[in-house]
C-alpha cells in the first residue's frame, strides 16, 4: 500500500527534525535534495557499493540504519558504523581527478533507508532560482552542507589512511601537517 500524501508530508517532517544534516538548512533546501534524490532501501548485509566497482556521481545521506566501510580483499571492516545523519561517498565532491572506482565497498549492518543525489545537482543547488527562500539562502545552505561533507570526508579520509586504502589527499596536506 502506497503512502497517502499526508503520511508523506509527516514523514518528511520527522526526517527534517531529527537529521543531523537536515536540521540545519532551510525547508526550500530540504525540498530541493528530496526532489532531486531518490529514496531507497537495503537490506541488512548487501552492500551500497563496492570497491573496484564503477564510482557513480552519487552522494547518500543516511536517512534510517546503519552502515559499515569494508576493506576488499580481507574483508575487515574499518572506521565506525555511519547511521542517521551522516553520509556515504561524499568524496565523489573532493576527489581529484575524479574516482572512476570506488576505494572501499560500504554494507549494511542493518537495513537501511538511503537518500541518493547526484552530486551535479547538490552542486546546482545554489544556482536554484528563488523558491520563496531566496538564491542567498540557498547559497548558505549549500555552503554549510559542504562544509559538513568536508568534515564526514575528512574523518572517513583518516580511517581510508588508518585501513591502508589511501595515500594522504592533496586538499589535506596542510591540515596533516598542523
Amino acid at each position: 500500500m502506497e503512502p497517502n500524501s499526508s503520511e508523506i508530508y509527516h514523514i518528511m517532517n520527522k526526517i527534517k527534525a531529527n537529521h543531523l544534516v537536515f536540521t540545519k538548512i532551510q525547508r526550500n533546501a530540504f525540498k530541493y535534495l528530496f526532489d532531486k534524490g531518490i529514496i531507497f532501501t537495503i537490506e541488512q548485509g548487501k552492500y551500497i557499493y563496492q570497491k573496484k566497482r564503477p564510482c557513480k556521481n552519487n552522494i547518500y545521506f543516511v536517512l534510517s540504519g546503519e552502515v559499515e566501510y569494508v576493506r576488499a580483499g580481507d574483508g575487515e571492516r574499518f572506521g565506525e558504523r555511519v547511521c542517521l545523519g551522516f553520509t556515504i561517498g561524499e568524496e565523489v565532491l573532493f576527489e581529484k581527478p575524479a574516482l572512476k572506482n570506488r576505494i572501499e565497498s560500504v554494507v549494511a549492518t542493518t537495513n537501511v533507508c538511503l537518500l541518493q543525489i547526484d552530486a551535479n545537482d547538490f552542486m546546482n543547488m545554489a544556482k536554484r532560482p528563488s523558491d520563496g527562500g531566496g538564491s542567498t539562502a540557498y547559497r548558505e545552505d549549500k555552503k554549510m552542507l559542504m562544509d559538513l561533507l568536508t568534515q564526514f570526508y575528512y574523518i572517513k579520509t583518516l580511517w581510508r589512511l588508518d585501513a591502508g586504502l589511501v595515500d594522504i589527499p592533496p586538499m589535506m596536506e596542510p591540515w596533516m601537517r598542523q
